[in-house]
């Protein structure tokens, strides 16, 4: 079973201005741009099922806690808010989350080896991106 908890630094991406801008629109875009140059990080936590994901990007501290499998408000770096459900498979967390325009986007965060490899897949449009962080002590 993977361990979760830990910290985790932006290392690159592939595609993800793309898709932000996809989903997001030019706000998301810039968005994107800036996660880029701000080489953000992220903080998990756990207790059982209960996931703290903690962000930090740029002077900004975005929480999100939440029950496995149960749906929640997740709150984004580019200030949406939406409903989202995260389950667990093996050495993967699974986020999916549906916008108020009725769209879904699916991010699928697999843990290997002090890694983490991000898939991002938007529903309507097909759009997908990776991205990579990499666990820091």
């Amino acid at each position: 079973m993977a361990n979760f908890a830990g910290k985790y630094h932006y290392h690159h991406n592939e595609n993800f201005e793309k898709y932000m801008e996809t989903i997001a629109g030019a706000a998301g875009a810039d968005a994107a741009k800036k996660f880029h140059e701000y080489k953000p990080y992220f903080v998990v936590t756990v207790s059982g099922d209960y996931y703290t994901f903690t962000l930090y990007f740029g002077d900004k501290e975005i929480t999100n806690s939440f029950y496995l499998g149960t749906e929640f408000d997740e709150k984004t770096f580019y200030f949406e808010t939406f409903k989202t459900v995260c389950k667990k498979y093996d050495n993967k967390l699974v986020f999916v989350s549906k916008f108020s325009n009725g769209n879904t986007s699916t991010r699928e965060y697999e843990f290997t080896h002090g890694k983490v490899k991000a898939y991002y897949y938007e529903e309507k449009h097909g759009v997908t991106a990776t991205v990579w962080f990499e666990h820091h002590a």
